[in-house]
């Protein structure tokens, strides 16, 4: 498997966590009740997993090229946010920042 697609991967899943964890914190008000949330477990396993993943894609790669794509976390979850959650994003601001984020990322890793 590609070293890029195995970080996408990651970051897919750690921005799938984030999102399953404001779903299961929403109908929760007690720890108690958010500790028995299989939404929450379901995101926390997500994050595991994502971290599982990031570090096999570090022991091949440099971190110097690995960490921009972290990032395309704040991409992911923001339009989650929006589509899901119906969060007041503007969609104009959301594009270009997505943009610039995923721009910068390829200009990062041309210079290897």
């Amino acid at each position: 498997m590609s070293n890029y697609i195995l970080i996408l991967i990651s970051v897919l899943i750690a921005a799938l966590g984030q999102i399953l964890l404001k779903k299961g914190a929403i109908s929760n008000a007690n720890i108690l009740t958010i500790l028995r949330n299989y939404l929450i477990w379901t995101g926390l396993s997500c994050y595991f997993l994502s971290a599982l993943l990031w570090i096999k894609a570090l022991s091949k790669m440099k971190l110097s090229n690995v960490y921009p794509f972290t990032f395309l976390t704040y991409v992911l979850v923001m339009s989650g946010s929006y589509f899901l959650f119906g969060e007041k994003i503007n969609p104009i601001n959301l594009l270009i920042g997505s943009i610039l984020i995923i721009s910068g990322i390829i200009i990062l890793n041309l210079s290897k």
